[in-house]
């Protein structure tokens, strides 16, 4: 369509919708209807205009589509607002928090003493999503933006879940408050104002919606949308080594943004899985098999690790 037939299109449905309002809401003046409807035409306008001369070639395949999405032992109901079909069905996930507040404190040399700017933040944050998408839209299509949720499931099986990392902020010097706020308000402009999918499930972090989306790229019983009938490339913007496990699928790859390069595994996924569950994660506050669960938030506890770290691998396969 031209755009004079986009203007016409969109006027013509929006001044059906708001006769139906206008006379469910009689309170309303000609006035406020007009203003409601110069915003609603501006608005989808900008939208459409956006799409039609940004995005590849695309479908709207199916709206308010629900699924489940089994991550161990839990079961998400979940409900896309919009899917888009495109040629291909490739897609570049963003790890939300991991890579912006690395990307924030790289830009700030991590000094505590720089005092946090939402506008400088919100810039950089535009830019690095605009670098990612212009260096591999190509390849791997339009860029999807994983975030975690403020509640995380494991906090609920597991006490003791990144509950460590409270102290060292507070060590930090960093006004980790203001940083969370800003990245927060930031994400729901994201999600509000440009055409990114925003995806914060309630009870999941990024590396399940990450997880998930993995899976689901693959031809499996999580759905049977024609998005994703084959697996098409998929690439996971993150320093995290927790995904180097979903290289056990071809289609994925991960790329460092802090590191600028690709996320390479050292062994096969199983085996870097399995080294990571016997050795535990400091970060995440989960020690190794040998230590007690409070290792980590417990003033004089002991790290068990001589087994962990004087034997290889190979070793505990063994036993498995």
């Amino acid at each position: 369509m031209s755009d004079e037939q986009i203007k016409n299109n969109i006027t013509q449905i929006i001044e059906g919708k708001l006769k139906t309002l206008e006379a469910s809401l009689p309170f309303l003046s000609p006035f406020q209807i007009k203003v409601q409807s110069n915003y609603f035409n501006r608005l989808l306008f900008n939208w459409l205009s956006y799409e039609k001369n940004h995005r590849g070639i695309f479908k709207v395949s199916s709206t308010e589509k629900a699924f489940t999405a089994n991550i161990g032992r839990l079961s998400f109901k979940l409900k896309i607002d919009r899917v888009d079909e495109y040629t291909d069905g490739s897609m570049i996930v963003i790890d939300y928090n991991q890579t912006f507040i690395s990307n924030y404190m790289a830009e700030t040399r991590g000094r505590p003493d720089v005092e946090m700017n939402l506008d400088l933040l919100r810039h950089m944050i535009l830019n690095q999503i605009r670098n990612y998408r212009k260096r591999f839209g190509n390849e791997y299509g339009e860029v999807v933006i994983a975030c975690d949720n403020r509640h995380y499931w494991r906090r609920d099986v597991y006490p003791f879940y990144k509950a460590s990392r409270k102290k060292s902020r507070d060590s930090s010097g960093h006004d980790w408050s203001s940083i969370f706020d800003a990245l927060h308000q930031i994400r729901s402009e994201l999600d509000e104002f440009l055409p990114y999918p925003v995806l914060d499930i309630d009870g999941a972090e990024a590396d399940d919606v990450i997880g998930a989306l993995a899976e689901y790229s693959q031809e499996n019983d999580m759905t049977d949308h024609p998005m994703f009938a084959e697996a098409e490339p998929f690439l996971i913007l993150s320093g995290d080594h927790d995904f180097q496990q979903l290289q056990k699928y071809s289609n994925v790859q991960q790329f460092s943004p802090i590191k600028k390069k690709w996320v390479k595994l050292d062994g096969t996924p199983q085996e870097v899985l399995m080294e990571h569950i016997i050795s535990g994660d400091k970060g995440d506050g989960v020690p190794n098999i040998l230590s007690d669960d409070d290792t980590f938030v417990t003033e004089g506890k002991p790290l068990f690790s001589w087994p962990i770290c004087c034997r290889r691998l190979d070793i505990f396969h063994c036993h498995m």
